[in-house]
């Protein structure tokens, strides 16, 4: 897997996607498009909730869908530029695939919240 800092805006980087009882926000730029989990420690799920179990099938609440696509849209109207880190970036653990939170001040720091390893804004180019 191949890891790059994001040097321009994309179009519609991120995406809702609703199926099997579960509505999650997710990124184009770390999903796999073989792999069809939806929960939230699924690489490349920024956000989800899950549905309601209503005897015959999960159903999804019609205000999460809505949730999901406001929070989705502002994601979207984030603008990314070479060296600029901001928490609407997702980044997964190229060790053991968990997220990954920066730390901005006093300097710009990773910690994965699985295995707890450190990473510069540097490791990802």
């Amino acid at each position: 897997m191949q890891w790059y800092k994001i040097t321009k805006p994309i179009e519609e980087r991120y995406f809702v996607d609703v199926r099997c009882g579960i509505v999650a926000i997710r990124d184009h730029y770390y999903t796999d498009p073989d792999y069809n989990g939806l929960h939230s420690d699924t690489p490349g799920v920024v956000k989800s909730w899950s549905g309601v179990w209503n005897g015959d099938y999960w159903e999804v609440a019609p205000a999460h869908i809505a949730v999901a696509h406001e929070e989705c849209a502002r994601y979207n109207a984030t603008k990314y530029s070479e060296g600029t880190f901001t928490v609407d970036k997702l980044y997964i653990c190229p060790i053991c695939g968990g997220k990954i939170e920066w730390v901005y001040y006093p300097f710009i720091k990773g910690k994965c919240t699985e295995c707890q390893n450190n990473f510069d804004e540097g490791d990802f180019i």
